[in-house]
C-alpha cells in the first residue's frame, strides 16, 4: 500500500519538472531536483536535506602571489678625478747690490770689515774680508784697505730704504783710520735693490751685524756696571801745522783694566764737514785714529768725540784741537 501511495505521488509531479531537457530548457542542478522531491514522512525511503555544493577552490587561489622584487637599480660609479700634480714654484732669486768701501789707516795693517743694522732676510759679505792695507804712493803715511761689500735680500724683505752703518775693526800697527763710506742706505724695490752711501744713519750701533770672518770674533766681555767703566781721550799735537798728521787716541778701561776689541767711532766737528774715523781697542784698552790736518782754516776748532760701545751701552771722551 506504501508501494502503491510513493507511485500515485510520482505520478503527480509534472514529467517536464523532472526532465527539463525535453522541454527543451537548459538542466536543472540535481541539488535543486532533490530540493524539488517532497519526502513523506511515512515513506520508506527517507529524503536527506540537499548538501549545498561547495566549489573547490583553484590551487592558484590559496597560493599566494608573490610581489615581483624589483630589479636593482644601477648605481653610477663615481669616476675618480686625476689631481694635477702641483708645479714647483721656483723661489725668486734675491736682490743684489754692491758697494765698495775703504779704510785709510797711516801704516801698514789688516782691516776686518762689518756691516751692522741689517734687516731681517737681508745677508751681507765683504770680500776680501779682512784686508791688507795697502800703501798709496800718491800720498804720504796713507794706507788703503779696500773690500766689496754684496748684500742680498730675500723676495719676502718689504720694500723700502733701510739705513746701515759700515765697521772697519784694525789690528796691526796702525789702530784707527777714516772709513769711507761708513753710513749707508740700502733701498729693497721687490726683485731689485741698491745701495749707495748716506750722509748719516740713525744710531744704529752694533746690532744685527755681519758675520766676523773666522780667526776675528770678538771676545766675550762681561757684564759690569757702569759705574766700573772709566774712558778718556787725548789729542796731539793739540796745535797742528798745516799738513801735519793728527793723533786721537781713546781709551777704556773696566775696573782699572784695559778692555780689549771695543769699537770706537771718532766723529769730528769743525768749521768744515770731515768724515768719521773707526777703531777698535787693542790690548791696551787703546784706539787710535790719524788724520792729516789738510787745508785747514788758521785757529779753528774741531772738537772729537769718541764713542764706546762696550756691553749694549755707550760711553763717550771728548777732546779738540786747533786747526
Amino acid at each position: 500500500m506504501r508501494r502503491a501511495a510513493l507511485i500515485v505521488l510520482l505520478a503527480s509531479i509534472p514529467l517536464l519538472a523532472v526532465w527539463p531537457e525535453l522541454a527543451g530548457a537548459a538542466p536543472t542542478h540535481p541539488a535543486t531536483v532533490a530540493s524539488a522531491v517532497s519526502c513523506h514522512p511515512h515513506g520508506k525511503t527517507h529524503c536527506k536535506k540537499p548538501t549545498p555544493t561547495k566549489h573547490r577552490k583553484s590551487k592558484h587561489h590559496k597560493k599566494k602571489r608573490k610581489k615581483a622584487t624589483p630589479a636593482p637599480t644601477a648605481t653610477a660609479t663615481a669616476t675618480p678625478t686625476m689631481t694635477p700634480t702641483p708645479t714647483d714654484t721656483a723661489t725668486p732669486e734675491p736682490a743684489q747690490a754692491q758697494i765698495g768701501v775703504d779704510a785709510q789707516t797711516t801704516g801698514p795693517s789688516t782691516v776686518v770689515f762689518l756691516v751692522c743694522g741689517l734687516p731681517s732676510g737681508v745677508t751681507a759679505s765683504f770680500g776680501p774680508n779682512p784686508a791688507q792695507g795697502a800703501r798709496d804712493p800718491s800720498v804720504p803715511f796713507k794706507y788703503d784697505a779696500r773690500s766689496t761689500l754684496t748684500l742680498q735680500a730675500g723676495w719676502q724683505v718689504p720694500s723700502r730704504s733701510y739705513s746701515l752703518e759700515v765697521y772697519a775693526l784694525y789690528y796691526g800697527q796702525a789702530q784707527g783710520g777714516i772709513l769711507s763710506p761708513q753710513f749707508l742706505s740700502l733701498t729693497v724695490n721687490g726683485s731689485t735693490a741698491s745701495v749707495s752711501a748716506a750722509p748719516i744713519a740713525p744710531d744704529i750701533g752694533m746690532q744685527n751685524c755681519s758675520a766676523y770672518p773666522p780667526g776675528y770674533a770678538p771676545i766675550p766681555t762681561v757684564t759690569i756696571p757702569s759705574s766700573d767703566i772709566q774712558v778718556g781721550e787725548a789729542i796731539v799735537p793739540s796745535r797742528p801745522a798745516p799738513g801735519a798728521t793728527v793723533t786721537i787716541t781713546a781709551w777704556i778701561k773696566a775696573r782699572g783694566q784695559p778692555v780689549y776689541g771695543v769699537p770706537v767711532t771718532f766723529t769730528f766737528y769743525g768749521p768744515r764737514p770731515m768724515p768719521n774715523c773707526t777703531a777698535v781697542t787693542d790690548t791696551t784698552g787703546q784706539a787710535v785714529c790719524r788724520i792729516a790736518n789738510t787745508n785747514p782754516l788758521t785757529g779753528a776748532n774741531v772738537l772729537v768725540i769718541a764713542t764706546f760701545q762696550f756691553n749694549n751701552t755707550y760711553y763717550t771722551a771728548s777732546a779738540s784741537y786747533t786747526m
